[in-house]
């Protein structure tokens, strides 16, 4: 086996540029976020209208009204270890 970072053997092409679809965006790093810390684990998020709906890990669907935020149900049971 040669040795570390040897290049008689073996020598790896350069990788491509990434143009196009493929350039890196960092757009979302701008984005504000919203409901931090307020929300357990959103998992999709739907809108209608100028609401959204999302379901968190601990089994709400909630409605998201401009900041507020309004539990519509809540699906299954508590987590293990959790009060209703």
């Amino acid at each position: 086996m040669p040795p570390v970072g040897c290049s008689c053997c073996c020598s790896l092409k350069e990788p491509p540029l990434m143009k196009g679809c493929w350039e890196p965006n960092l757009k979302l790093r701008e984005a504000q976020r919203l409901y931090e810390d307020q929300i357990l684990g959103p998992e999709s998020i739907a809108n209608i209208g100028d609401v959204f709906f999302t379901g968190t890990a601990d089994g709400k669907i909630l409605k998201l009204i401009g900041r507020r935020i309004v539990t519509v149900t809540t699906l299954g049971r508590a987590p293990c270890g959790k009060k209703p």
